[in-house]
């Protein structure tokens, strides 16, 4: 694919699944910080599934050479999601690896995430840079006491304030 400034640009199985990963981040979170996911995020899965999809059946990227033709369709990723128990079989440790590696990079940040979160409680927005300033991986910031993680745990179940 051409770029702008006419350079093409070549991405490898990497950059797929690190955007599957992406897709994944806020089933993670969930799982995470709550322990379960809820319904909304069934678009991200969703997603994160038809680019699995296109790694394996499109690009060839999975051990699996005989590929669609350019350009992919919609209703044909959904029609052989229904019908290819295989692809099935094949793609489901990848979302399966994917998902684990974004729980993985969330609980590394996750004190700083819960000190942002205080933040957003507390002001009702925050700033894109200000978001990027506050995250730090977990060992070079100091862990909130007992008493804010729950704070926090009640602030996103909708329950009364106790300290």
């Amino acid at each position: 694919m051409m770029e702008a400034g006419g350079e093409f640009e070549n991405h490898g199985k990497q950059f797929y699944l690190d955007n599957i990963a992406i897709h994944l981040g806020g089933m993670a979170a969930e799982l995470v910080v709550l322990g379960e996911h809820g319904d909304r995020v069934a678009s991200d899965l969703d997603g994160a599934t038809r680019l699995a999809i296109i790694l394996d059946r499109h690009l060839g990227m999975n051990g699996v050479l005989h590929a669609w033709p350019a350009g992919v369709d919609e209703r044909l990723i959904d029609r052989v999601r229904r019908r290819d128990s295989p692809l099935t079989r094949r793609i489901e440790p990848i979302l399966r690896e994917q998902l684990a590696r974004a729980k993985t990079i969330i609980g590394s940040h996750r004190t700083s995430l819960e000190g942002l979160w205080l933040e957003l409680i507390g002001r009702g927005h925050l700033a894109g840079q200000q978001i990027v300033e506050g995250l730090r991986p977990d060992e070079t910031t100091n862990l909130p006491m007992p008493k804010t993680r729950r704070k926090i745990r009640q602030r996103l179940h909708g329950e009364g304030e106790s300290t």
